[in-house]
């Protein structure tokens, strides 16, 4: 079982949502949430850039790709135990600011481009929940 969290928010030009950590950097930056709550949401933060790999590829083409061309979505591993505990954390601080993050839990992500011990990004097939 793999699992996404998405915002509400489409991709522009696209047929799927953002990811999470998007509209989390966002709040981190918005002058209305408080300081304390941009602190938690950096120490996160800062975990997920210390403990999650940048994938290398988001796309079955071989050529470098401009950011407009990638189309994988990123998928945890329902194994990352740590990774999803640290994501409903963030998810939590979220939502105190009106923020409606959605888990997606599939076993069809679609053709796998990129995987390592806690994630996978798949190119999604039709029927992959987006």
């Amino acid at each position: 079982m793999f699992i996404r969290f998405v915002s509400q928010t489409n991709v522009q030009m696209m047929s799927f949502r953002e990811g999470f950590f998007v509209p989390a950097y966002q709040m981190r930056e918005d002058p209305d949430v408080d300081a304390f709550t941009k602190e938690q949401l950096e120490e996160i933060l800062a975990w997920f850039r210390e403990n999650l790999p940048i994938p290398d590829r988001f796309s079955r083409k071989q050529a470098d790709l401009d950011e407009d061309d990638t189309y994988g979505l990123s998928w945890f591993k329902d194994t990352a135990k740590e990774h999803l505990a640290r994501s409903y954390e963030l998810i939590s601080l979220m939502e105190i600011y009106g923020h409606t993050i959605e888990t997606i839990r599939t076993d069809r992500v679609g053709f796998v481009v990129y995987e390592d011990d806690f994630q996978i990004v798949a190119e999604p097939f039709r029927d992959t929940p987006r």
